[in-house]
């Protein structure tokens, strides 16, 4: 009589049939083997698709406090900084920021620039460790008065957890009568507010405000040591499945 999977071969029982007399050292073996390569990419695409999550939130839609005006054409510059917890690196691939136009009637299209800055004593450093120069390709959500929830995909951008770094949206208008200005909340707990005038400019510390944005990327590595993950066994169900080469008869 055949053996009993789960007792000769423990690690395979959830994912080869109980019928271990059949031949898998031949054909059945190989679509056996194929079958559990599908399984595993099958669960391989579905994390990544699931690995896209929400990495820093500075706040939600919060319409009821202020703006401040982050715009070349005036000119004048706004930075805010982040810190995304964990250890190891995270990746940035969207996010999400909420503005709106004043004094005159929202331009036909936006232009919009979005720089990360590293940490220089407690302020933005005067160069971005990025500049990605978004223009009119952000989706935008209407919330009618000239407000506006903007969305951006973006090339892959990876940081590293524990540390500070800072996000600036610019807007340009020139050419156009109405300025963009970012939403704030004022006052929350450890928010600090950064502008100036020009790219070769020194950032100031000026007034506490968060400016509302989103961050979202795949995560960084949790702190503690995480159990064998689906896919982790799945493949070494196959790699077990390969080893078997005996065929037990009745």
């Amino acid at each position: 009589s055949p053996p009993t999977c789960g007792v000769r071969y423990p690690s395979i029982q959830p994912i080869l049939p109980l019928h271990c007399r059949d031949d898998i050292d031949g054909k059945q073996g190989g679509e056996v083997f194929k079958g559990l390569l599908i399984l595993a990419g099958a669960v391989l695409i579905s994390q990544a698709a699931m690995a896209e999550e929400m990495l820093y939130s500075n706040s939600g839609y919060d319409f009821t406090c202020c703006s401040t005006a982050s715009d070349l054409d005036i000119p004048l510059q706004i930075a805010d900084g982040f810190v995304v917890g964990g250890s190891g690196t995270y990746t940035v691939t969207r996010v999400y920021w909420t503005g709106l136009y004043g004094g005159g009637s929202t331009p036909n299209i936006d232009d919009f620039t979005l720089r990360f800055y590293g940490d220089a004593a407690g302020r933005p450093e005067v160069s971005p460790l990025i500049s990605l120069h978004a223009g009119n390709s952000a989706s935008r959500l209407d919330w009618g008065n000239q407000r506006y929830t903007y969305s951006l995909d973006i090339a892959p951008l990876t940081l590293y957890a524990g540390e500070q770094y800072y996000l600036s949206i610019l807007a340009d208008t020139a050419g156009w009568d109405a300025n963009w200005t970012w939403y704030a909340v004022d006052f929350p707990a450890g928010a600090s507010r950064f502008d100036r005038i020009a790219d070769s400019d020194q950032w100031e510390g000026n007034g506490l405000r968060d400016y509302i944005f989103r961050l979202f990327g795949d995560p960084p590595l949790p702190t503690a040591v995480p159990e064998p993950t689906t896919l982790t066994l799945l493949l070494a169900a196959c790699l077990a499945g390969v080893t078997v080469r005996r065929k037990w008869s009745a």
